[in-house]
């Protein structure tokens, strides 16, 4: 449901998140990526979408690239190859649920958002 809500892109790149290889959309910023495979839980975070919070710091290695850098996913396009190392604490939390392949009503949803 998200990645038809998110992007209408045909290309799809292949990423590694957590040694975990994933695909997203060409073209995207990583955040953007990263709502595109968990949906509204990327919403949701603490993240101000403009290079100003910070909350959305990750570690990666480029293609190419032997060191790894700290990179801002709110500002960083993703490149086909990108290996993303380290995440913060609230990714985390937001990735413990598999990359979205919940359907609309199926109360995946619900957990995640906790009861009331």
């Amino acid at each position: 449901m998200a990645q038809e809500l998110l992007s209408k892109k045909a290309e799809m790149l292949e990423i590694s998140l957590l040694r975990r290889k994933v695909l997203v959309p060409a073209g995207d910023l990583l955040l953007r990526a990263f709502q595109f495979l968990y949906g509204n839980r990327i919403s949701m975070g603490r993240f101000c979408w403009n290079n100003e919070c910070g909350n959305c710091e990750v570690r990666c290695l480029m293609p190419d690239e032997t060191r790894e850098h700290t990179i801002r996913a709110c500002m960083s396009e993703v490149r086909a190859g990108m290996k993303i190392t380290r995440v913060p604490l609230e990714f985390q939390v937001i990735m413990q649920t598999p990359p979205d392949t919940e359907e609309p009503g199926s109360g995946a949803e619900t957990a995640a958002q906790g009861t009331s």
